[in-house]
């Protein structure tokens, strides 16, 4: 398997980051008789905001994000170190599967953020909270990188100048014809891109019935992906090509099928109605089929449905397995974690090889030094400093409760109904 087949078109792979501060959660078989709240034609609800405990948090979605930024360590440290920069010696394995990582991390992000959003009160807000959690963070470690730019091995890979600095600030580099000065936040644009497609779904009411709009969005990603992947070889260098090669990029044509089956699957598990469970699992394999069918890295449809697999077994908290304090501590410092661990890791990796250290304890105490340190940013900046953000911009507002979640309709807080006796399984293995 080549270094191509696990990068992006530009050459790195990357999960998206972990920008979500919310989980849905299970809901106790006892619940299911209550009315929905609202709804709308052919069984389609809306979530309504409510505010639950910690207990209440499917554990395995948040596991399934730890794992996938382990896969992106294993990936950056070994294999992509190894091709990229090289290390002194052979190294005792190289694990080239970071792409499914990738793909992980957006099939969550779909399901999270069309729901974090429909219980926003406002498309404002949403975009508020967003940039909150995310440009802060981000800006700082920006920063980070403008030194780390400058040690070996990233020396003589980045070039640096101030458009590309004030491109990379936008969060857009890419779409503004610069490179990443942190290869891995590709993914960051591209779920930014995400955040607006959604935004321009709710506003023309398309979530509120999502599952006829989601579709026309992957009959138009397939015609385009189809349609530019058979451009003529000599075209590739003309300008029609260029404006071609940004659009399908500016439309996340490659990414948007994997947004929208985490959409399809968390819709899927708010219905009631069979018919309608039915509908959406359609759904899913659709935007299955689209992401295959125009895809430039050869991904493995068994990998797709593999993962498919295990966001819906997440859903409905049938991998008790995964609930282990380790992983719901990565996945609690995930979006440092994405932010610090590749330009840092390669630093460190660099210089303990080049100071004798053999490249798999390179690769073993680096794994150790960028947790520990992605950690510290976590619970000492990027936390204290989203309160200090969000207390600035919104100085008026009332204090709210840490955690919000998106819940099922039947228990939205406007019915004021009592919690029963019966734990939810995320309680019950808590």
């Amino acid at each position: 398997m080549n270094l191509k087949g696990c990068t992006n078109l530009k050459g790195h792979t990357a999960p998206a980051p972990s920008f979500d501060d919310v989980t849905p959660h299970h809901v106790p078989p006892s619940w299911k008789a209550l009315p929905p709240v609202t709804a709308t034609t052919a069984g389609d609800f809306i979530p309504t905001a409510h505010v639950v405990s910690k207990a209440n948090r499917i554990f395995e979605l948040d596991a399934l994000r730890a794992l996938a930024a382990i896969n992106l360590m294993l990936f950056h440290f070994t294999w992509v170190y190894a091709e990229k920069y090289g290390f002194t010696s052979d190294i005792a394995f190289k694990y080239p599967y970071g792409k499914y990582g990738t793909q992980l991390f957006f099939m969550l992000s779909g399901l999270v953020n069309a729901m974090t959003l429909l219980r926003r009160p406002s498309a404002s807000e949403y975009l508020k909270s967003r940039s909150i959690r995310i440009l802060p963070p981000f800006l700082l470690v920006l920063g980070l990188n403008l030194l780390l730019v400058q040690w070996m091995p990233l020396r003589d890979h980045v070039q640096l100048s101030t458009a590309t600095v004030a491109a990379n600030a936008t969060l857009v580099p890419g779409l503004l014809g610069y490179e990443c000065i942190e290869p891995v936040t590709w993914t960051l644009q591209v779920e930014v891109q995400f955040y607006a497609a959604l935004l321009l779904l709710f506003a023309s009411g398309a979530l509120q019935r999502p599952f006829w709009p989601l579709v026309g969005c992957l009959a138009f990603c397939g015609v385009y992906g189809g349609w530019h992947n058979q451009i003529d070889d000599t075209l590739i260098n003309s300008q029609f090509y260029a404006w071609s090669r940004w659009w399908r990029e500016a439309l996340i044509v490659d990414h948007f099928p994997l947004f929208a089956m985490g959409i399809f699957i968390h819709q899927g598990y708010l219905e009631r109605r069979l018919s309608q469970k039915i509908k959406y699992s359609i759904g899913v394999l659709l935007a299955a089929v689209v992401f295959h069918a125009i895809d430039l890295r050869h991904s493995s449809p068994i990998a797709t449905l593999a993962l498919i697999g295990l966001l819906v077994a997440a859903q409905y908290g049938k991998l008790p397995v995964l609930r282990i304090k380790p992983l719901l501590f990565i996945s609690g410092i995930s979006y440092s974690l994405y932010l610090l661990h590749n330009n840092l890791g390669t630093v460190i990796i660099y210089y303990l090889n080049h100071n004798g250290v053999p490249p798999l304890a390179c690769f073993v105490i680096t794994m150790g030094l960028v947790i520990a340190i992605s950690a510290l940013a976590a619970y000492g900046i990027e936390r204290p400093l989203g309160r200090l953000v969000h207390r600035l911009w919104t100085p008026n507002a009332a204090t709210l409760p840490t955690k919000l979640e998106t819940t099922r309709p039947a228990v939205a807080r406007e019915l004021e109904v009592a919690r029963p006796a019966t734990p939810s399984p995320a309680e019950s293995c808590s």
